[in-house]
């Protein structure tokens, strides 16, 4: 590839020669990482160097998924499992470190347009952040995440009073 456009190689008029050099061009393509350098096309050697010292999303999400499973209940896992999936499919960044504040205000975004309610988006950027965290990657502030909505209502005994600063819940009336 040149400029990001597939670019034709001669190998010839020999058909012999020709599949020895697709063969060798398809193994180059699937050991990249066994090649010396010298041998390593141009792309591979800026690839490299761009991800040494970055962690991949998808082997970092596996990972965190393979401690929850292993240290918390079945539906926490499913739960963590599905808020990650979520998040994955919201924010298309290869490595951790490319993560910022706009891709989290983005997921919001994706989790608005799939009209899910206040708390469960709230949830949802809890698992994320918690994944984030434990990367040591910086999330969103908290003061910026939507709030818990409150009951708006005029206590008038300690019951009522109490369920006046419940969160609202889509169960209850």
């Amino acid at each position: 590839m040149r400029k990001g456009k597939q670019r034709w190689e001669g190998v010839g008029q020999d058909a012999a020669q020709a599949t020895l050099k697709r063969t060798e061009r398809e193994w180059q393509i699937n050991h990249m990482d066994e090649l010396p350098e010298r041998r390593k096309p141009e792309f591979a050697k800026k690839a490299a160097e761009e991800v040494r010292g970055k962690h991949e999303m998808a082997v970092e999400v596996a990972r965190f998924l393979e401690n929850v499973r292993l240290t918390k209940a079945p539906k926490t896992y499913g739960g963590y499992k599905y808020d990650l999936g979520l998040f994955q499919q919201s924010c298309r960044k290869r490595f951790l470190e490319d993560i910022k504040e706009a891709d989290i205000k983005d997921f919001i975004v994706f989790l608005r347009k799939r009209n899910l309610g206040d708390r469960t988006v709230f949830n949802t950027l809890e698992a994320v952040h918690k994944f984030l965290r434990e990367n040591g990657i910086a999330g969103m502030p908290r003061k910026s995440w939507p709030g818990t909505p409150r009951r708006r209502c005029k206590p008038t005994t300690r019951k009522t009073s109490r369920l006046c600063s419940m969160p609202r819940s889509r169960t209850r009336p």
